[in-house]
């Protein structure tokens, strides 16, 4: 029997929770193409490869370089015969979608592998003013339809279930996945610099009503979007700020997270270490001696105290 992963809300308060399990096996049946990361495949157990067919496909190409890089050479695998398929990787993770919510994913390492006749995946922009963005992640992948879906990811996988009027605040590349009901990303996600939140009390309410200084109206109004035009700004220079996603929804989030910037590194990429080497003036002087036709080098601190020394002898 496959673990659950931890959840972080003991009791969920949202209807329908993700499922969501480690697994690194993909079943490959009949007339139910498969596609897979080119990298991420490490066997193919089969009665009979002759029987599976495969074949390279790039996935948005232009999208992935204007909106961060997502992954987009994968291999679309067919079979006539049962078969299954290793992934490459240890923390390798399964999320069944069944056509009621949609997810939208962030990281663009995440996705590694696909299926399902009825599985839509595409690449969005980032809605402005969400606080998901950032100067080098301009969109993500928007996931609907009925299948599965496996993502990999480099540390420990949580999911948050928020309530109707739950709402969570979470370092944004700590996120993963958010479910989402089509094209609602930008009215659930909010920026928000934890340093500067404040409390709302209860007891301050603010109504909203029409004034008679349409002046002043339009000062306030204009105040209020250089602020916000300013935050956003922000949070695409920034590297640890955070977001406030409102329920009812379900969060994907990982352990992973950086709080400092640093450029992605491959991992094959070799770090070197540069050395300081202390050299004196004797790994510089040198002499050279002569003696019954034998010729000797030498080196020597000082070259005085060298000819005052073969004088002597």
């Amino acid at each position: 029997m496959k673990p659950q992963l931890p959840l972080l809300n003991a009791q969920p308060t949202q209807r329908i929770i993700p499922q969501i399990t480690k697994s690194s096996i993909i079943p490959l049946q009949p007339s139910q193409p498969i596609h897979i990361h080119h990298n991420k495949i490490l066997s193919i157990k089969t009665e009979s490869l002759s029987k599976i067919s495969s074949k390279t496909q790039y996935n948005n190409p232009l999208g992935s370089l204007l909106y961060g890089g997502f992954y987009l050479k994968y291999r679309k695998f067919e079979s006539i015969i049962p078969s299954e398929i290793l992934l490459a990787g240890q923390n390798n993770n399964k999320l069944r979608l069944d056509g009621l919510i949609d997810w939208a994913i962030f990281p663009k390492d995440a996705l590694i592998s696909y299926s399902g006749v009825a599985l839509n995946v595409s690449l969005h922009k980032i809605p402005w003013g969400s606080g998901l963005s950032s100067l080098l992640k301009l969109g993500y992948l928007h996931i609907s339809g009925r299948g599965d879906v496996y993502l990999q990811n480099h540390g420990e996988i949580y999911t948050v279930n928020l309530g109707e009027k739950e709402e969570i605040i979470v370092r944004k590349n700590g996120v993963v996945g958010i479910s989402v009901n089509g094209d609602e990303l930008g009215s659930c996600c909010d920026a928000v610099a934890l340093s500067n939140h404040e409390v709302q009390k209860e007891s301050q309410e603010v109504v909203a009503g029409k004034s008679e200084n349409e002046l002043k109206d339009l000062f306030w109004n204009t105040y209020h979007g250089i602020g916000k035009t300013l935050r956003y700004l922000v949070g695409l220079i920034a590297k640890d700020d955070f977001v406030k996603v409102r329920g009812p929804r379900s969060l994907i989030l990982t352990s992973n997270v950086s709080t400092k910037f640093e450029f992605p590194r491959r991992d094959n990429e070799i770090e070197i270490t540069e050395q300081q080497l202390n050299k004196s003036s004797q790994d510089y002087l040198s002499y050279v001696t002569v003696k019954d036709g034998k010729v000797t080098f030498e080196s020597t601190p000082s070259f005085k105290e060298t000819v005052e020394k073969i004088e002597r002898k």
